[in-house]
């Protein structure tokens, strides 16, 4: 992928699905997420959205039998999302070994109206395929998530022409790579911390 050509997105942002049953580092528990899993795709939305406004209900009695509202817009206290919101959304595609991947961004889909592209798989020419799809007209100049399987994370860093990939542990679910083609397209790792024992060594933000 080139960052010259002008068909370059902006950021790529890599994660891995969330917690599996059983053993984190093989292949056996099913193809869904666990109690874990499920919670680090529940929280995972809070990485890109800000504190909004909501809508505040003052409730008037006016008697016994009736009372009379008025909604008005109040402010929510926060801090700002911690990486940029994504304009794209990707995961690898289900298969009957697993489903997680879109299973763990689904909540950030529903949270930003967006869609999950799961057309790829992560086999060779699926990996192959997305990285020259994501060097097209339609992804330049976007903010872009994909969850993937740890196994092929380096396949997938070498196809979107990325620097400083290295070996994605089986035990570790709590990362982000990013990659910010408008600084040279080098991976900077970042720590989640969204649930108790995550990684807290790990650099929590980038800006």
């Amino acid at each position: 992928m080139s960052t010259s050509g002008g068909t370059t997105p902006n950021i790529v942002m890599i994660i891995r699905h969330g917690e599996k049953l059983g053993n984190p580092d093989d292949k056996d528990g099913g193809p869904d997420l666990s109690v874990q899993g499920a919670a680090r795709a529940t929280a995972l939305p809070t990485l890109f959205l800000p504190a909004t406004k909501s809508l505040e209900c003052a409730v008037k009695p006016e008697s016994a039998a009736s009372f009379t509202g008025s909604y008005s817009p109040t402010t929510i206290s926060g801090t700002s999302p911690r990486f940029l919101a994504p304009d794209v959304l990707l995961a690898t595609a289900d298969s009957s070994a697993s489903k997680r991947p879109k299973q763990t961004i689904s909540p950030t889909a529903a949270a930003l109206c967006l869609p999950i592209n799961d057309d790829y798989s992560n086999k060779p020419n699926g990996i192959a395929e997305l990285g020259q799809v994501l060097q097209t007209a339609p992804y330049a100049g976007k903010i872009i998530l994909i969850c993937w399987h740890h196994g092929t994370m380096e396949e997938l860093a070498a196809a979107l022409n990325a620097a400083g990939a290295t070996k994605w542990d089986g035990t570790v679910f709590d990362r982000v790579w990013l990659i910010d083609y408008q600084q040279g397209p080098t991976i900077q790792q970042y720590g989640q911390q969204l649930l108790f024992g995550d990684e807290t060594s790990v650099p929590r933000t980038p800006w």
